[in-house]
């Protein structure tokens, strides 16, 4: 309807995560009319645009990832993070909604062996805690709930100091059986630019967001030697991937991003 009022109007559509891999008909049926009568679509990740509807001409898809833009009045002062290695406890964050697809159970599943690599090791996770089923029986653990800390939803400013004062950040989030998944992952470009490496999944949109070998690592989120080896190639060669995190954030700021944005836009005016 808005397309005939607006026949010279240019549309265009930005393609996240599960609503454009919806399981419903009508769901479905709505998102695909309004992809195919878009004159531009952006899906935030490779991941995301294999997602689309195989009908939707490709000709009009440009991946253009999601970019990041902290509220600098509130970010503490950094510490520097100078280290070359981590040789004994490793402080991991996740921040995100305790939820399935956030993975906090691939990361809480994997827990023991990267403590008994790194004794001492603690997992922060911030965020609400939405659904907490699957992750429930890690923290009644008596062997791992002193190394469990949630916090909940908190401020920005208390967001960053958390970040600031940890390791690695890891989020290994799965695709659900209602095709929800994570279409780019902000939360780990906001990391990087604190200088903290990441851990990501392969097979989601986060095989964008982390520069595997430079920013983080990405592995299987199911695969516990895999999280482990991860961990200990970082703490291993963290100077690296501390400096990679730092240089692959300033490329994911709005102020980078949106050039992109303007440039695939006045392919179409």
């Amino acid at each position: 309807l808005l397309r005939r009022l607006k026949s010279n109007s240019n549309f265009i559509s930005i393609a996240h995560g599960g609503e454009i891999n919806a399981k419903s008909f009508f769901e479905k049926t709505i998102v695909n009319r309004a992809l195919k009568n878009s004159d531009l679509i952006i899906p935030v990740s490779r991941y995301s645009g294999t997602k689309i509807d195989g009908n939707i001409d490709r000709k009009k898809m440009h991946v253009i990832p999601n970019g990041f833009d902290l509220d600098m009045s509130e970010v503490i002062q950094l510490k520097a993070k100078v280290r070359k290695e981590i040789n004994g406890a490793v402080r991991l964050v996740s921040v995100g909604s305790i939820w399935p697809r956030k993975g906090h159970h691939n990361v809480l599943n994997a827990l023991p062996e990267i403590i008994s690599d790194h004794p001492g090791t603690t997992y922060d996770i911030v965020g609400r805690e939405s659904d907490t089923s699957l992750c429930r029986k890690y923290f009644n653990d008596e062997k791992l709930k002193d190394s469990i800390k949630i916090h909940g939803q908190i401020s920005n400013e208390n967001m960053y100091a958390v970040l600031n004062s940890s390791d690695i950040f890891i989020l290994l989030s799965e695709t659900q059986p209602g095709g929800d998944f994570e279409g780019f992952g902000i939360a780990v470009i906001e990391a990087n630019y604190f200088g903290l490496p990441s851990i990501g999944s392969l097979d989601s949109g986060m095989e964008d967001s982390v520069k595997d070998g430079e920013s983080g690592i990405l592995v299987n989120p199911r695969d516990k030697n895999q999280i482990r080896k991860a961990v200990n190639d970082i703490c291993n060669n963290y100077g690296h991937f501390s400096e990679g995190a730092k240089k692959w954030a300033e490329e994911h700021h709005w102020s980078v991003i949106v050039k992109r944005y303007i440039d695939v836009i006045n392919r179409i005016k």
